[in-house]
């Protein structure tokens, strides 16, 4: 996924500054205090949690993809190929999750990655958009809509084998809880996203790997 061609929302180089989406004469105090805001009010937390999330994310954009344990996770793996074949397959298997109650995990134990990335592209739309699905485009951009896009990657195509259950599962953060640890299956940059806030807790939903 891809930022704008036109100056990025996070650059101090605003030459080419994209005037369809933000106004060039706006200083760069009066932008980041503007996104300060917008991040308070998106997630009902006060300023400084706000401006200290966005910090974090602003010192990694344009430098690639971060270590997990950089946003608050307490390990990562490569992948989640640890898992056994057949568990692995019931981990994106709908079924498995869609029945099941969302609640409030909390942020204040140990959580693993089962993924050796995050990139900050995607807890900056976390932090700007909770709730809405990632665009194709402009990911993380304060001021790019996400529902611009008509057509996002994971829309439901029957082509690619993704039903309106996989967008169910796929809306909700996966959690397994697996010999003593808590795993995210998926949803890392909702939950980094939530970590850098300083939030107590998570919504989510957590599968134990004996009932898998």
């Amino acid at each position: 996924m891809a930022l704008t061609s036109m100056a990025a929302w996070w650059s101090l180089h605003r030459d080419g500054d994209d005037e369809r989406l933000r106004d060039p004469d706006e200083s760069q105090a009066d932008r980041m205090a503007r996104y300060r805001k917008h991040i308070a009010a998106a997630h009902g937390v006060d300023e400084a949690a706000a401006g200290g999330a966005l910090n974090h994310v602003l010192e990694r954009m344009g430098k690639g993809m971060g270590r997990p344990e950089d946003y608050g996770f307490s390990s990562s793996a490569h992948s989640n190929r640890s898992y056994r074949q057949h568990t692995r397959e019931k981990l994106w298997t709908p079924d498995r999750w869609n029945d099941r109650p969302e609640a409030e995990v909390s942020l204040h134990q140990p959580l693993h990655a089962t993924q050796h990335y995050i990139r900050p592209e995607g807890v900056a739309h976390n932090l700007f958009h909770p709730g809405s699905r990632p665009a194709e485009w402009n990911e993380g951009d304060p001021d790019y809509a996400p529902h611009r896009d008509e057509d996002l990657w994971h829309e439901n195509d029957e082509d690619s084998g993704v039903t309106d259950d996989h967008l169910r599962m796929f809306g909700r953060t996966r959690f397994l809880q697996r010999r003593n640890r808590l795993e995210v299956v998926d949803g890392h940059h909702r939950v980094a996203a939530d970590m850098l806030l300083g939030k107590r807790t998570t919504p989510g939903v957590v599968v134990h790997e004996r009932d898998l």
